[in-house]
């Protein structure tokens, strides 16, 4: 959660500058900025309400554009079993944040769940992939999921706004492995089945490539 000064720079920076370094690792940025927060004497028996006003926004980076925002408020009032004034200030905070959990998840989990490749090697004449998944993301070891080859960026003519497109299966891979030792910063080895990948990881170029959970069988 960051003060709006701040905020309104880094949009500043990010509108003069690419977000392709951050591509492969993120799919969304979420910025919070707090626009109202302390706390006043109520009139009719001189106790504290604390009050607080939080603004969200999510990003989509390979979109470069917020694709949601929402704010949210709360108050909290002093009673005689408070503690100090800090901690009614904190839970006012907190409340306000709390507000919009459920709305954040529903949407980040609204969209289909994708894994950027981190690189590309070669063992034994066998292609692995290391992508950036963890087991907490409903992964499991022997697990297949397919690699995706994405459609050149199409806009808009009329908008300029970029067009999403689905992107085409190359190949499969199955998981093999997970390196969970940094929680958020997991990652999964797979092996490649088949060869389809070779010019990829001959390359170590995998900008245009993503994996994702194959669709089920209709």
């Amino acid at each position: 959660l960051i003060e709006d000064p701040t905020l309104n720079r880094l949009k500043k920076n990010w509108q003069r500058s690419d977000l392709a370094h951050l591509k492969n690792k993120y799919q969304y940025i979420l910025l919070g900025s707090i626009k109202h927060f302390g706390n006043r004497k109520l009139k009719s028996n001189q106790k504290l309400l604390a009050y607080s006003k939080v603004h969200i926004q999510i990003i989509d980076v390979e979109l470069r554009k917020v694709i949601y925002e929402e704010y949210g408020d709360s108050q909290v009032s002093e009673t005689d079993s408070s503690p100090e004034q800090y901690d009614i200030n904190n839970r006012a905070l907190q409340r306000s944040i709390m507000a919009l959990a459920p709305k954040i998840s529903e949407r980040l989990l609204s969209k289909k769940w994708k894994a950027p490749i981190i690189e590309g090697y070669k063992n034994n004449e066998q292609d692995y992939l290391v992508i950036a998944a963890e087991k907490e993301q409903n992964l499991s070891k022997g697990q297949t999921l397919e690699v995706v080859l994405s459609n050149k960026d199409l806009r808009n003519p009329l908008t300029n706004t970029r067009l999403t497109m689905l992107g085409k299966s190359i190949a499969l891979i199955e998981i093999e492995s997970f390196d969970d030792q940094k929680p958020g910063d997991g990652k999964a080895i797979c092996r490649v089945l088949g060869e389809q990948l070779d010019p990829y990881i001959k390359s170590q170029n995998f900008e245009s490539l993503f994996v994702r959970m194959p669709d089920l069988p209709k």
